[in-house]
């Protein structure tokens, strides 16, 4: 079986962070800050919950994003060769 990305050690305190954030908004950079992922990763986390176009970057809720990335860690897509 694939080992999870290193991501996944980082989600819960990620999580509070987004929790206790006044900002609800979560970009591209934030994710990366906070999981310690690239660009790409970040992109493709964000992509299918991303509601809001501020700029040139896309945008989603914290509880969206903390959904998402919950479901990702539960299944099989958190697994990478």
């Amino acid at each position: 079986m694939p080992d999870k990305p290193l991501w996944l050690l980082r989600l819960p305190e990620a999580i509070r962070q987004l929790e206790s954030s006044v900002d609800p908004w979560v970009d591209r950079a934030k994710l990366e800050s906070l999981l310690g992922i690239g660009r790409r990763r970040a992109q493709q986390l964000l992509a299918p919950v991303a509601t809001r176009v501020v700029g040139t970057s896309r945008v989603a809720l914290a509880s969206d994003v903390i959904a998402h990335v919950k479901q990702i860690a539960a299944g099989e897509e958190a697994h990478y060769d």
